[in-house]
């Protein structure tokens, strides 16, 4: 297990929560419905997030994403995603299939720890 402050620093982000570099992005998964990210093909907005939180009710799912800044010990959240079951469900399909994509062509990712 890693610290939190390790998992920044194998992740290459520097302690204000800002990636120090921004290498190419791999997407495996394509896009099921073969529509254009946005009008240009290009995603227009991107946010770093490390702070995650997940409600859910009988019909929908929420998450939350943010950024945990260590110096003020509280996460702020910037962007949360309302969608249905099933495309919940399709979420955690792609991203689990990304992240063991990812592990075979990288090596193993540390698991998360607290800060002591």
């Amino acid at each position: 297990m890693v610290t939190l402050g390790e998992f920044w620093e194998l992740a290459g982000i520097d302690m204000t929560g800002f990636p120090l570099m921004v290498p190419p992005v791999h997407f495996s998964a394509p896009d099921r419905m073969g529509e254009e990210l946005s009008d240009s093909g290009v995603v227009k907005d991107g946010r770093y997030a490390n702070f995650f939180k997940v409600g859910y009710n009988e019909f929908e799912f929420l998450v939350d994403f943010g950024q945990f800044f260590k110096q003020e010990n509280t996460p702020h959240v910037h962007t949360r995603i309302i969608t249905g079951p099933v495309y919940a469900k399709a979420l955690w399909q792609t991203l689990r299939a990304s992240v063991e994509e990812f592990e075979a062509r990288f090596g193993t990712i540390p698991e998360l720890e607290g800060e002591e």
